[in-house]
């Protein structure tokens, strides 16, 4: 199975079944994809399809495919011009996106703002085609395919084991997604297929390897096993990463929809581009994480070899929690410079913006954090809502859960206010006492 916190698996002898593991990439050897080409000893699961409707409970059944929204048969993208996504999901997955709140909602439309063409980076990219301010939603789009990126254990196969178990594994894969493939329209067939596939050599199939390159990791699927699910979307997998990204990205339940927001200005042009790993990590395990999708990634912050003390510095001192111990001693201590955390946190904004970090919680956190000193201070309403108006449109573009940040920001900050200030005239008033009344 793919996922995050699944072991690599240096040695493929090691493999058995029933064992979660990431699978592997790159080339390697006796693994070349032949659907025709199982085990010894191994025939094959049996793929059955059976038809329900919709009110049935799926008992004993592992997997179902699920057409989400819900749509007729012979629907099409003139009748249906919010489209519609392919679920290869257990029931209980089902069950979540029919009881979320809202649900199905349509889709958030805004005026174009993108083309897809060639990429001075390799393939084809996203870019531009009118000026974009952070915080502006660039494209909302459904997935043609949704499925998990891994794949389940096999029945009937205890007795494989190494590159053995693993070409059957990734052979009953691709039989299963042939289902849910089998069921897009022509021209979404034509669009999964016309998309890169960085895994022709690791016994991936043609759907799998696609899929394993394309997909973007769907949150908010309950009964997600290890390997998370992931999205593969007709335009919006078309994005090519940079480590110092212009957008941020979020799924929508109600809309059952992968959101596209810019996190910084964006000129007419400029490509989009998004961040696929961790961007608070060294260039090198930035690199190896990329190494899957079958680039060595050449952006400018990979290319520079100060910015990994910049992003070590981002990760040690501009977190929240550093952020916290630092404002409760200025609170306390009246005689630091009233301007000293402004000061600070204004450069902590600067560095994020270099390195390309700005829809990184980090950044929002460094907002808010700026909210609460002005606050504090309460001598500059205006500059506190410029900056909660920027965080604003942060945390909308990064999970869309607006009301709680709102409810997060009324227990930060609000309660702040004038604290700072008000310690400040009260050591004062003490200070112009005569020594023999003050206490301590």
């Amino acid at each position: 199975m793919l996922g995050s916190n699944l072991p690599v698996l240096e040695n493929m002898d090691e493999i058995r079944s029933g064992q979660q593991f990431k699978l592997p990439f790159g080339n390697i050897d006796g693994l070349k994809y032949d659907p025709d080409a199982l085990p010894e000893g191994y025939s094959g699961a049996a793929h059955l399809i059976q038809e329900f409707n919709g009110n049935n409970t799926y008992e004993g059944v592992h997997l179902i495919i699920t057409r989400q929204p819900t749509t007729p048969p012979n629907a099409t993208l003139e009748s249906h011009p919010d489209g519609w996504t392919e679920c290869l999901v257990p029931p209980v997955v089902k069950r979540t996106i029919l009881s979320t709140p809202g649900f199905p909602a349509p889709l958030d439309r805004v005026p174009p703002a993108h083309r897809i063409g060639p990429s001075p980076s390799g393939g084809m990219g996203m870019f531009a085609t009118r000026p974009l301010e952070a915080g502006d939603l660039i494209f909302a789009e459904r997935a043609m395919i949704i499925a998990t990126g891994g794949v389940y254990a096999l029945q009937g196969a205890d007795h494989l084991k190494g590159i053995d178990y693993l070409r059957a594994l990734l052979i009953e894969a691709e039989k299963t997604l042939e289902v849910p493939y089998g069921r897009l329209l022509p021209e979404w067939k034509e669009a999964f297929m016309n998309l890169s596939n960085s895994h022709e050599n690791d016994g991936s199939g043609p759907l799998m390897g696609r899929l394993r390159t394309n997909g973007f990791t769907i949150c908010g699927l309950s009964g997600a096993r290890e390997a998370p699910y992931s999205g593969v979307f007709d335009v919006l997998s078309r994005i090519n990463h940079s480590c110092g990204p212009n957008t941020t990205r979020h799924f929508d339940m109600k809309t059952f929809a992968l959101k596209l927001y810019a996190v910084r200005n964006i000129k007419e042009g400029e490509e989009i581009t998004t961040s696929y790993c961790e961007l608070d990590i060294p260039t090198s395990q930035r690199q190896k994480s990329l190494a899957p999708y079958g680039f060595q990634c050449a952006c400018p912050h990979c290319c520079d070899p100060s910015s990994d003390a910049r992003r070590a510095r981002i990760r040690k001192e501009f977190d929240s929690s550093v952020n916290a111990e630092r404002l409760s001693m200025w609170l306390e201590n009246t005689r630091l410079p009233d301007d000293l955390l402004i000061k600070e946190t204004e450069e902590a904004l600067k560095v994020m913006e270099r390195e390309g970090m700005t829809g990184s919680a980090y950044y929002s956190a460094n907002l808010m954090h700026m909210c609460a000193i002005y606050n504090a201070l309460d001598n500059d309403v205006a500059t506190i809502t410029k900056y909660k108006a920027r965080l604003l449109k942060l945390w909308i573009a990064a999970d869309g859960l607006l009301q709680t940040k709102l409810e997060m920001f009324k227990m930060i900050v609000v309660p702040l206010q004038g604290r700072r200030k008000k310690k400040s005239v009260a050591i004062r008033a003490v200070d112009r006492l005569p020594s023999e009344n003050r206490r301590g």
